[in-house]
């Protein structure tokens, strides 16, 4: 999980902008987003409300808390769309 967010992170800033975003889906979809699309998909993941995703932001929006263990899950389908896109 951690891998794929570098793999986006284009400029190696440690965050994720607009266009990564509007890059990395348009790889899951197979077709170009529209800005509303990728506005919305950021609007999910930047908790904070910087206009960026932070790494702790994409795990959370990944992933999530199982309510029984507290342990930390990953989206299983998720994970494995990043294995394919990114591997």
């Amino acid at each position: 999980m951690i891998s794929s967010y570098f793999a986006v992170d284009l400029n190696r800033d440690h965050t994720l902008q607009n266009q990564e975003i509007h890059t990395l889906l348009w790889l899951i979809d197979n077709e170009e987003p529209s800005e509303e699309r990728v506005k919305k998909v950021i609007l999910e993941m930047d908790s904070n409300n910087d206009g960026t995703v932070q790494l702790i932001e994409w795990c959370k929006y990944l992933g999530f808390l199982e309510k029984m263990t507290g342990n930390f899950e990953v989206d299983v389908k998720l994970n494995q769309l990043f294995n394919i896109v990114f591997y």
